[in-house]
């Protein structure tokens, strides 16, 4: 497996999914084109007096898969980078995306039940689980992709994090609320 990469809003990677020529390297992930929009609908956290977190504010890595029975879990862990506590509750949006930017097949769909909000201190991470089977488990895999893409509950603001050696396989491709820390992987 390899280590985890990420990028954060306003930065991008080679191969961050923005191959329009001419554009700037720092071009914003949510710029990336796709098949269809994967903004999550969440209600604003309840913490009153403290700021939803911001993708800007956040650095997002892919942990590697944890397998077993044929099901295949990966926390997505969502670092505070900004000097303020903040909250987020709720469920990301996640997209699975082509090296070219374009989005494989339908969206995470929601797994699990609502969760309550995660205070997040400066560097203190919260984590949502993807969850796909394993190859040949359930019927057939997608073509493999580059990137994901992931809005933070609430945000309209992408953020993306290099796939690796994910695929979604079985039409299996769900995502959980998100709890406090770095996940299990």
């Amino acid at each position: 497996t390899s280590a985890p990469q990420s990028t954060s809003p306003g930065q991008s990677q080679e191969g961050s999914g923005d191959s329009s020529p001419g554009r700037p390297r720092s071009t914003p992930p949510s710029a990336v084109p796709s098949a269809s929009a994967s903004t999550p609908a969440t209600s604003a956290p309840k913490d009153s007096g403290t700021p939803r977190c911001a993708s800007a504010g956040m650095r997002l890595v892919l942990g590697r898969g944890d397998v077993g029975a044929g099901n295949i879990h990966y926390s997505l862990v969502f670092t505070n980078t900004s000097g303020r506590t903040c909250v987020l509750s709720g469920y990301p949006g996640v997209s699975h995306l082509a090296g070219d930017g374009a989005q494989i097949g339908a969206p995470a769909k929601r797994e699990g039940g609502a969760g309550s909000s995660v205070r997040l201190a400066p560097g203190a991470k919260a984590h949502s689980e993807v969850h796909t089977l394993n190859g040949g488990v359930g019927g057939p895999c997608r073509a493999k992709g580059e990137l994901l893409r992931v809005y933070p509950p609430g945000s309209r603001e992408a953020m993306t994090t290099r796939a690796g050696d994910f695929r979604v396989c079985g039409d299996t491709f769900t995502v959980t609320t998100l709890s406090a820390g770095a996940g299990p992987s």
